[in-house]
């Protein structure tokens, strides 16, 4: 068995392992928020606070999980496809993978008021692709105890997750029907609420980016 996988290696380095997923949490989390808020203004990151960084962590942690879990069982099925020889699974899989990203990359062509949702979306399934293709999704699991496949895993995901704020983003900013009318010291109807952090709310109405202090916020109400 792996030295790094253990029960020997994790035991004698459990608060390091612990530390570096809490870290690696947060990280991702905070690449996911930067390409979320991106499509609206990149600087909204700086309103991200100390008091914020607790549901950060636990948003990374979900967020990190369920990545996994969902990518893992991607690259497993595909893997199981290899092993036992069946076309039929592996043809499914390239052929849903690839239609998705050319239909994307059409849609970059065809569709440049949305470019970056677009563009976004190809490079999602360019993604998946490659990691079908080479596995590299599971380096992290099944070969932990090299350093470079963790680096070169980690990097691959921090790009993946950053393209998938930035897909997020501009579907709330140019598809998302859920529109609130949020009432502070003034009143904004037709309002995309983009965030809400501590002290600050973050609004997009009328093609404009609005920020009002969460303090004044009295009601936010879905519009019909």
């Amino acid at each position: 068995m792996n030295a790094f996988l253990s029960l020997e290696y994790i035991n004698k380095n459990l608060a390091t392992i612990t530390l570096s997923l809490v870290g690696f949490s947060l990280v991702i989390a905070l690449v996911f928020l930067y390409g979320y808020l991106s499509p609206f203004d990149s600087n909204l990151i700086w309103l991200v606070e100390y008091s914020d960084i607790i549901k950060l962590l636990l948003l990374g942690i979900f967020f990190v999980a369920t990545l996994f879990f969902t990518f893992g069982n991607m690259v497993n099925g595909w893997g199981e496809a290899i092993r036992h020889n069946k076309p039929r699974m592996m043809t499914f899989y390239i052929v849903l993978a690839t239609s998705l990203l050319l239909y994307w990359i059409y849609r970059c062509f065809t569709d440049k008021e949305h470019l970056g949702f677009n563009v976004s979306l190809s490079f999602i399934w360019f993604f998946i692709l490659y990691f079908l293709a080479t596995k590299k999704w599971g380096g992290v699991m099944l070969k932990l105890g090299s350093v470079d496949a963790i680096w070169a895993t980690a990097g691959l995901f921090s790009w993946f997750v950053i393209v998938l704020g930035l897909a997020s983003g501009y579907y709330v900013k140019f598809y998302s029907a859920d529109h609130r009318v949020v009432t502070t010291t003034d009143t904004y109807s037709e309002a995309k609420l983009v965030m809400m952090f501590t002290h600050h709310t973050v609004l997009y109405t009328n093609k404009k980016v609005v920020v009002v202090p969460t303090a004044e916020v009295k009601k936010i109400e879905t519009q019909n």
